[in-house]
């Protein structure tokens, strides 16, 4: 009986602790936005906590007195691990204003798959499968 206990514990701690190390989407990267006064600057920034790269894009909603943006731009790039500077932007005319959204993508959608290299499927020695083109 205290061994049933003992593997049922394990098994619930091995998975929690498996849980516990998946970075969320939302909580994987962080942008943020700050003016830098003393240089007249609108930065954007990024900070990457997980390990993958992920496909930012940011629209600007509205955007007045800044070179180099208008409303309803885009930017976009990818970013690694880490804290990256991604774009900055000189301030025009006083007042500014700006808005934005972002929406964030996990991997690189910008690079080519190798279409050349043969990607094994999971299934057991001496099985079969069957694949089905789909009309795209």
């Amino acid at each position: 009986m205290y061994k049933k206990i003992y593997i049922l514990v394990v098994i619930l701690l091995t998975v929690g602790k498996a849980n516990a190390q998946v970075v969320p989407l939302n909580a994987a990267v962080e942008v943020s936005a700050y003016i830098d006064g003393g240089r007249e600057r609108l930065s954007f920034n990024t900070h990457n906590k997980d390990f993958c790269d992920y496909y930012v894009r940011i629209q600007f909603l509205e955007a007045n007195g800044f070179e180099g943006i208008s409303h309803n731009q885009f930017i976009s790039t990818t970013v690694g691990r880490g804290k990256l500077e991604i774009r900055t932007f000189k301030v025009k005319s006083h007042p500014f204003t700006y808005r934005y959204s972002r929406e964030i993508y996990r991997g690189n959608i910008t690079k080519k798959s190798n279409t050349d290299f043969i990607y094994a499927l999971p299934v057991a020695v001496k099985d079969t499968i069957g694949a089905t083109v789909l009309g795209i």
